[in-house]
């Protein structure tokens, strides 16, 4: 028969022990590969390697504490990875985009994206109509006028962004419609979202 004082044994001897040489060496082993392998294939900013590290650091010292504590460390540390793969990832990619301006006599090109997009080709079919731009900025726009209205057309996009990387878009335009702008479009392009 188990008496109430006899309670808090049972408890506390479901707690792991104290951690061996042996598991402290394995841990660093993998905390190491770990940096290795997000750091160094990566091409992250100096600071951010630096919270990595720090975050290790603060991984083994929460590991000589309590293994439960070490294991909320770990999750904590692989989405801050994340969160720097994802920055680097939205940092480098240009967006064209093409609407038709208010009057529907001309077209207006933005580049929507966070970085320069380069050898910029704008064909408008069926209207036989070509367009060339050598670059354009970041939240820069141009204009092309038309002599007449564009009532239904359909805008195709090809260009570059800075390391040669090629991107083809193509958009409907309406005079009459809103466009086919997608409402569960990021706010800036990610994950490769063309």
């Amino acid at each position: 028969m188990v008496h109430p004082a006899d309670n808090r044994e049972v408890v506390r001897s479901n707690r792991i022990g104290p951690i061996t040489i042996l598991i402290l060496i394995k841990s660093i082993t993998i905390l190491i590969i770990f940096y290795y392998l997000a750091c160094n294939h990566l091409s992250m900013d100096r600071n951010q390697k630096l919270i990595l590290v720090i975050g290790i650091f603060i991984l083994v010292g929460l590991l000589l504490i309590d293994i439960y504590l070490a294991l909320i460390g770990v999750i904590i540390l692989i989405v801050l990875w994340m969160s720097f793969r994802i920055m680097a990832n939205s940092a480098i990619l240009p967006n064209v985009a093409v609407s038709l301006r208010d009057d529907a006599k001309g077209i207006v090109v933005t580049n929507k994206g966070n970085a320069e997009a380069l050898n910029i080709h704008i064909a408008l079919v069926p209207l036989n109509k070509e367009y060339d731009l050598p670059s354009m900025q970041v939240d820069e726009q141009q204009e092309f006028p038309s002599s007449t209205m564009i009532e239904e057309a359909k805008a195709v996009v090809t260009y570059e962004d800075a390391a040669g990387r090629k991107y083809s878009r193509s958009y409907g335009l309406s005079a009459l419609g809103g466009g086919e702008e997608d409402l569960l479009r990021p706010a800036f392009p990610i994950f490769g979202w063309k």
